[in-house]
């Protein structure tokens, strides 16, 4: 191929690429402002109203099962309280009082008891009851304020009792086993009623706390039960039907040829990395042309002539006299300026909406440091062509 025939390629490739920079120029900002005013920027409206809607229904179903198992919660309460009132009330350990009794008492009358004897059958006794009260009262209550934490925060003098009746039965057992029980069946019957007296002293303070946190919870009970209602009343249907409408709206933002190829979600999302690619694309595209311009002058015998702006267009790089090359310098910052306003634009309802916010974690493109990384692209790309075109010193 001879030098003749490479000028004219050249030329060929900028007629080419001037046609394609220009049709690209045009439909790309035609296509930035259509999908920044009537697709994303309405979007994100339509967006945020969609979020808090959907965080409203999110919001009122996580109280309802709250408010649920805080019911189920209380009601368990409750019901372990009731039990434990009962006995109290039962007094279920009195027969293992009356029941020594009624030994001490037979066997003083056969003559067949001795001072161990006695003492044996009180310390038993005393064991016995110590463990009725822990089976019946202790342990029905500790165990579930274990396994219920907000609740035992709720209760905290009912937890402080129960600890204290622990101790309190730890020491009980400790003063009375090993008592003298040898003396007359009226100083015996005095001793167990002593006993009794001093056991129920120390379950009379967890019987009034257990009376109090029982009016407590039917109170707490009451105003759930109103909260729960009010939850209930909701119609979250509505709002589901809401956000279906609101989400056909989003579609009718897409053009009609549009809504087949990509989501309205998926453009919100791309759309500065579209921008960016396109105008880096562009950027390169009319460097490409320009270094087939200078390649296809190169030859003419006037020199003149490759500076005539007739010779060339808009879109070319190259020396074009003073107001030509002003021209395309113009031309080519007005229209950068214009797709990184686009791209800031997009950027910000991005941001504004949080649309990216759980891809930000996990995806690098959705990365601030990404968005960094094109702009020093763009930017770095417009100063090196416009530097290497026209401010370079040529050898």
């Amino acid at each position: 191929m001879n030098r003749k025939d490479i000028t004219t390629r050249h030329w060929k490739l900028w007629e080419e690429q001037n046609k394609q920079i220009k049709r690209t120029m045009a439909a790309s900002l035609v296509f930035a402002g259509i999908a920044l005013f009537n697709i994303i920027i309405p979007y994100k409206g339509l967006f945020v109203e969609k979020t808090q809607i959907a965080a409203q229904i999110k919001e009122v179903e996580t109280e309802l099962q709250a408010g649920e198992a805080a019911r189920q919660e209380l009601d368990l309460l409750n019901d372990a309280l009731a039990v434990v009132t009962k006995t109290l009330e039962r007094r279920p350990w009195d027969a293992s009082r009356y029941q020594l009794i009624r030994k001490y008492s037979g066997m003083r009358r056969q003559e067949r008891g001795t001072p161990e004897i006695y003492q044996r059958m009180a310390d038993s006794t005393v064991l016995t009851i110590s463990a009725q009260v822990m089976e019946t009262v202790y342990e029905p209550l500790a165990p579930f304020l274990e396994q219920h934490s907000e609740i035992r925060e709720q209760a905290p003098e009912m937890v402080l009792q129960l600890e204290e009746l622990k101790t309190a039965l730890k020491n009980w057992e400790e003063e009375n086993l090993g008592r003298v029980w040898y003396r007359t069946l009226p100083a015996k019957q005095q001793t167990i009623d002593g006993l009794s007296t001093s056991l129920d002293e120390k379950l009379a303070a967890l019987s009034q706390t257990i009376r109090n946190e029982r009016q407590a919870l039917k109170k707490q009970r009451i105003k759930l039960d109103q909260k729960i209602s009010q939850l209930e009343s909701i119609n979250l249907q509505d709002q589901e039907d809401k956000i279906i409408e609101l989400q056909n709206r989003m579609m009718q933002v897409l053009p009609s040829w549009m809504r087949g190829l990509v989501s309205i979600e998926q453009l919100a999302l791309y759309f500065p990395h579209l921008i960016a690619g396109i105008l880096l694309f562009v950027l390169w595209l009319g460097r490409s042309l320009s270094f087939h311009f200078i390649e296809a002058t190169a030859d003419l015998k006037d020199k003149s002539m490759a500076t005539n702006p007739a010779l060339s267009s808009t879109w070319t790089l190259a020396e074009r006299g003073r107001w030509g090359t002003l021209q395309s310098v113009v031309a080519y910052v007005l229209y950068a300026a214009a797709m990184v306003a686009a791209f800031e634009k997009g950027l910000s309802v991005l941001n504004d909406s949080s649309i990216a916010e759980s891809l930000r974690a996990s995806t690098l493109v959705f990365s601030p440091l990404f968005f960094w990384s094109l702009r020093a692209a763009m930017a770095g790309s417009f100063v090196y062509i416009i530097w290497e075109r026209l401010l370079k010193k040529k050898n």
